[in-house]
């Protein structure tokens, strides 16, 4: 997972044109909701407990209700309660300096594994319907973990105290792919930065601690997905090398390198920019760069290297994605998907096997 604070100078633009619709840059003009039944990308969806607090008797908004750009204008833009436009506490502050902008929102990034894009993307109607479904519920699971031990807002003077909140008010979006038109499970979950203390005052998220929570949510839902993935389908998981200055990646067994290396599009170029600059970083300052600045770096070089955005309907994606993994490697699209549930019920039959031997015998054990 990873995090990207919204702010109030471009904060609203990024959600519209990049969040809600995919990153593809929409027109300002443009309907969201004419974007959706175009391209058939799901419409985003509410999230969280802190919804509670918005309508009135007559009209609410509930955790699953279809987001619609209005609504979005009125939380994330103008601040007010999208059903009864009652002001959402205190307007953000505004700065004249050019250099600091308020806080409007926090977009969490939720990704999957690339061998479960993979997966996902190649497997038949059925089995792609239980990766996402995994995909979704270690997402619900991980935005649980993040309302009730995340989220907190600050009050009395300075803001010295730190408190819990009624829930968060957030728009959740689920995206298929990269810039590059590789597979990419993902959604986005933008919380906005207005919450309700327990005495129902709206206040803003303290966002320390949603910095400070990156990390651990990230690998939260990572471990969640693995063990939602394991529990509805045969596979199995495994750590792999990705080569030095990298971190090894938890993937799904069965599904080969030299697919994620073809899927990899975008991270590939952004690797080779890195290496790149890792080379002239060595010659001009005679040092390796600190880990600080390597990360620095590769953020700057991944908004560097991106491609125009080309939005297509997921059953163009899913034809397209089969074609290529065809010309790779000569197989049908969903035996390749299938050689990491086979590689499963292959260990588990060895499992069975050796359980005389000391083995517990249990087909899902590990």
């Amino acid at each position: 997972m990873s995090m990207h604070k919204l702010t109030a100078r471009d904060g609203y633009a990024y959600l519209t044109r990049h969040v809600a619709a995919g990153d593809a840059g929409l027109d300002a003009g443009t309907s969201l909701t004419a974007y959706y039944e175009q391209t058939g990308n799901p419409a985003g969806r509410w999230y969280g407990e802190g919804l509670a607090g918005l309508g009135d008797a007559n009209r609410r908004l509930r955790p699953g209700d279809a987001v619609t750009e209005a609504a979005m204008t009125a939380v994330f833009r103008d601040v007010v309660d999208p059903l009864t436009d009652d002001a959402l506490g205190r307007p953000y502050s505004r700065f004249d300096d050019g250099k600091r902008h308020a806080v409007v929102g926090f977009d969490l990034t939720f990704t999957a594994p690339k061998s479960v894009s993979v997966l996902w993307a190649l497997a038949d109607d059925a089995t792609r319907v239980i990766v996402y479904d995994a995909h979704r519920a270690a997402l619900a699971s991980s935005l649980e973990f993040v309302e009730q031990r995340v989220i907190r807002t600050r009050t009395g003077d300075g803001g010295r105290h730190q408190v819990r909140t009624r829930g968060m008010v957030a728009a959740a979006f689920d995206h298929w792919d990269t810039r590059a038109g590789d597979p990419n499970l993902h959604t986005h979950v933008v919380i906005a930065n207005k919450v309700q203390g327990p005495d129902g005052a709206w206040r803003s998220v303290d966002g320390r601690t949603v910095h400070a929570a990156v990390v651990t949510v990230s690998e939260l839902y990572d471990a969640l997905l693995a063990d939602e993935l394991a529990r509805r389908l045969p596979v199995e998981w495994s750590m792999r090398d990705r080569g030095p200055r990298r971190n090894p990646a938890f993937e799904v067994d069965g599904i080969g390198e030299h697919l994620l290396a073809h899927f990899s599009t975008r991270a590939e170029a952004i690797h080779c920019a890195e290496q790149e600059w890792l080379a002239q970083f060595e010659t001009t300052h005679g040092r390796a760069p600190t880990r600080v600045e390597t990360t620095r770096a590769r953020q700057h070089l991944t908004r560097a290297t991106r491609p125009p955005k080309t939005v297509r309907p997921l059953a163009d994606l899913l034809g397209d994605w089969a074609n290529r993994a065809r010309v790779l490697t000569g197989l049908e699209p969903r035996d390749l998907a299938r050689a990491g549930q086979r590689l499963r019920a292959g260990a588990a039959r060895a499992r069975r096997r050796a359980g005389g031997a000391g083995g517990d015998g249990r087909p899902g054990a590990r």
